[in-house]
């Protein structure tokens, strides 16, 4: 998709520069005091308790740390306790594991994601779907279902398949080269008890069962447009018999849309002033008066906005009724 995860050089002074109080402020008061504490026994409460006091001590320990990339190793010492996924455990599996770091390492930590946030979105690929604003694992399971939706109704020769892939905390041995190579490049570790391939009918099962491994503007979004649209308008497209459940389910929602849905005008360049959506619950040209054998003139909404970027009124006015020229 022609990804390039930089960051451009003119805010590389803003990633480095010294902290100040106010970021360090933010950080340590974003945490909430009780939580359990690392190794040093010293809870957020503490340090947001006695802020005034111990505020220029924590200033001075952060601007080193930034300035020279170092600091006391005892800082990264941390508690790791397993939480069970379930009642009565009886492999390491069932547990996660969660690390009790010391809140001075957090601090340092989190001011240094609050300045890379604005930028992660450029620096992060498409396809990673959570733990960043305006995306969703929902992204990637809608993505997942038209994939296979789209594999049933495979034909021909060639075959596809979907790997479902596990990813697990520590090293598993990989038969599959493809996959040991996927891991090798990846520098994550398969867990092939919840790995899973699926794959469309025209596969041959013997084929099917030898690849199975233990027996799978957000993406979504240009997913669908590029599966179904394909350029066309939201509004104009028809539901295929073999659109998938997901697809179906957004066209049918098109009605609703219509009653909330307006346009961002802009320069009005792409609007047809007759037929798009843009004033009102439906297009301009429902309410043509000019005689019922003769269309309306094709037209632009740009047409109708003078250079200093205000309306026509006197255009407007000779096209369309009073009561429309107020709704525009």
């Amino acid at each position: 998709m022609g990804f390039q995860p930089i960051i451009p050089t003119s805010k590389h002074l803003q990633l480095t520069q010294p902290a100040t109080l106010k970021e360090i402020k933010v950080a340590l008061f974003s945490m909430k005091g009780l939580k359990s504490q690392g190794p040093d026994g010293i809870q957020a409460l503490f340090y947001q308790k006695h802020w005034d006091t111990i505020s220029g001590t924590f200033l001075d320990f952060v601007n080193q740390a930034l300035l020279t990339g170092s600091f006391d190793r005892n800082l990264i010492q941390a508690y790791v306790a397993l939480i069970p996924k379930e009642d009565s455990p009886d492999v390491i599996q069932k547990f996660r594991p969660i690390t009790l770091l010391n809140v001075a390492y957090k601090v340092l930590s989190k001011l240094i994601v609050n300045r890379l946030r604005p930028y992660l979105q450029k620096i992060i690929g498409p396809h990673h779907s959570s733990f960043l604003a305006g995306r969703s694992t929902m992204d990637n399971i809608i993505i997942t279902q038209e994939a296979i939706h789209s594999m049933k109704h495979l034909k021909g020769k060639k075959g596809a398949m979907v790997l479902k892939v596990d990813l697990h905390k520590a090293f598993d041995s990989v038969l599959m080269d493809c996959l040991d190579r996927f891991a090798k490049s990846s520098r994550l570790v398969l867990n092939l008890q919840k790995s899973k391939l699926h794959t469309s009918p025209n596969v041959q099962r013997t084929v099917a069962n030898a690849l199975n491994l233990a027996g799978d503007n957000a993406l979504w979004c240009q997913v669908l447009q590029d599966k179904y649209l394909r350029g066309a308008c939201l509004f104009d497209v028809k539901a295929a018999q073999r659109s998938s459940p997901i697809w179906h389910g957004i066209l049918q929602c098109r009605s609703v849309l219509r009653m909330g849905i307006k346009w961002r005008i802009g320069y009005g360049e792409n609007i047809d002033f007759w037929k798009d959506l843009w004033v009102r619950y439906k297009p301009l040209n429902c309410y043509w008066s000019q005689g019922s054998f003769e269309a309306p003139p094709a037209l632009k909404v740009a047409e109708v906005i003078t250079q200093d970027r205000e309306w026509d009124l006197e255009a407007l006015h000779d096209l369309v009724l009073d009561e429309l020229v107020d709704a525009i």
